[in-house]
């Protein structure tokens, strides 16, 4: 969504432990869910709980705002229409980084495989 995108749509809502089943085109993708066909378990991916928090905080009428990329930590700020703003983000490793909006900031550590959602006046 950082990029223009005004909807975005995950094809694969489940998948197993060999991102199967596949028709072509991605040969490593993972589903929102992974099922484990071992174990008969469902893991919840890191796009279940990015879904989840967009779904909770990023209201309709929301517009994509400009926002600095960390490395290492996929992540996307909006406005919201009550005038609030909000960030999602999702670590792969702990990540620290500032959130600086105007002449206030915040100093933000995100848990390895954690998704994070940021809201402020």
């Amino acid at each position: 969504m950082r990029h223009g995108a005004r909807s975005v749509l995950k094809w694969n809502l489940v998948l197993d432990e060999n991102h199967g089943p596949q028709n072509g085109g991605c040969k490593d993708c993972r589903g929102v869910l992974t099922w484990e066909t071992k174990t008969r378990t469902l893991t919840k991916n890191e796009e279940f709980f990015a879904f989840g928090h967009v779904g909770r905080f990023v209201p309709r009428g929301s517009h994509v705002i400009e926002s600095s990329e960390v490395p290492g930590l996929p992540s996307v700020a909006f406005l919201r229409p009550d005038g609030r703003k909000v960030a999602v983000c999702c670590a792969d490793k702990e990540t620290a980084f500032a959130l600086k909006d105007g002449s206030r900031n915040a100093k933000v550590t995100v848990p390895a495989g954690a998704t994070a959602t940021l809201l402020w006046s």
